[in-house]
């Protein structure tokens, strides 16, 4: 309950962080050829992610409605019409951890998707806690 209800203010806050101040605070960043990590991903960023940035696959670390709560932002049928692969591994905000096997899913998923000379974009709703779960399992970091 506590997540829904902080959702909207924490989303909220940093879209307008990332406005004032978009080059302290980018909504994602490239780790390697293969990897970005970031905040939820809405439609208007759909070209920039998987033309210029080359993304193949995204892990959504978000819960389900979270996705459905945010205006615009990037459904699992949206990746798929794009030809981009998706695996959700749910987390909750400020408490939340995916259990380990589905984290070594997670980080197959990501691996499969490299192998493809693709980029993997690992999010979760602000880009600050979730994602790195996934992402520390992995030896890239």
């Amino acid at each position: 309950m506590l997540t829904s209800l902080v959702f909207y203010p924490s989303l909220g806050y940093n879209l307008i962080r990332n406005y004032v101040q978009p080059n302290r605070w980018a909504w994602y960043n490239r780790v390697d050829d293969t990897l970005i990590i970031g905040a939820m991903p809405f439609k208007s960023m759909k070209d920039e992610l998987v033309q210029k940035e080359n993304v193949g696959g995204v892990v959504c670390c978000t819960e389900e409605f979270e996705l459905k709560a945010a205006y615009k932002s990037m459904q699992k049928e949206d990746w798929k019409e794009e030809g981009v692969e998706f695996f959700a591994v749910p987390m909750k905000d400020f408490t939340g951890s995916a259990p380990r096997p589905q984290i070594h899913e997670a980080v197959q998923f990501m691996e499969n998707v490299a192998a493809k000379g693709k980029t993997v974009y690992v999010h979760c709703k602000v880009g600050e806690m979730e994602n790195c779960n996934g992402v520390g399992s992995n030896d890239k970091i």
